[in-house]
């Protein structure tokens, strides 16, 4: 190995260059760290990211949980309403021609593939327009405590209904989701290579529970079931016993 340092016959001392450009990059690099704000500074600027974590942590756990099909896979809120709202325009005065006709769900009908379990609703019957919206009144009539809701993860329509709840100091959160159904050419996707999904019974119907484990160690509860053609969800990072009083609650 050459010598970095050697004296010239004047008796000074020669570098060699690549220890003088060592040295000058490690002096650059100094400077720079010298430069960058401290702990104290650092804090005043980026205060505390919890929130942002765990919206984060959900947006991966909604998109893993539900996969739509073919075509455009994201929508903003305003503009996922606005689409909605035409539709239940076009829908009600295509129908109200056969209102006479009874409508009713037959089955979901659940599609198991290697990576997502695909629910598909058979019906019969045209819609009455009156099926078409979902009952008065109708929300979640249960929150648990210290639970608040995320007015930016919440969407209400006269066919669909859902919200966003979040747990300040735990860090829990949870969504509802719920939408009138319509014909069978609605299809939901759901994970099915990460989560483990059971039946139960729950307010009088058969539901599908789906329990995931996340990379953080928390556990996540998936919970679909349909009734009186009402397609329900509920799914978060919460206790099974606060999950089931939330479903329970909707009506």
């Amino acid at each position: 190995m050459p010598n970095p340092t050697s004296p010239d016959p004047r008796g000074r001392t020669l570098v060699a260059f690549d220890t003088l450009l060592t040295l000058v990059l490690q002096e650059q690099t100094r400077r720079d760290l010298d430069a960058l704000p401290g702990p104290d500074e650092l804090a005043r600027l980026y205060p505390d990211t919890a929130r942002w974590d765990k919206r984060l942590r959900r947006a991966l756990r909604d998109r893993r949980r539900a996969r739509p099909p073919a075509g455009p896979r994201r929508m903003t809120l305003r503009r996922l309403a606005l689409v909605m709202a035409v539709l239940v325009l076009l829908m009600t005065c295509a129908l109200a021609t056969s209102a006479e006709v009874r409508y009713a769900v037959r089955q979901a009908v659940l599609q198991w593939t290697n990576r997502e379990l695909r629910l598909t609703y058979a019906t019969e019957g045209a819609p009455d327009p009156a099926a078409l919206t979902l009952p008065e009144g109708f929300s979640d009539h249960y929150v648990p405590e210290g639970f608040v809701m995320d007015e930016e993860n919440s969407l209400e329509l006269e066919d669909q209904f859902f919200r966003g709840y979040d747990q300040p100091v735990s860090g829990e959160n949870y969504t509802i989701s719920c939408y009138v159904v319509r014909d069978e050419n609605q299809i939901s996707s759901y994970d099915n290579e990460h989560t483990v999904y059971q039946t139960i019974e729950l307010n009088g119907v058969d539901a599908m529970l789906g329990t995931s484990s996340n990379m953080d160690g928390s556990t996540s509860y998936y919970l679909i079931w349909q009734k009186d053609g009402i397609h329900y969800s509920v799914n978060g990072e919460l206790s099974l016993e606060y999950l089931l009083k939330i479903a329970e609650s909707i009506y």
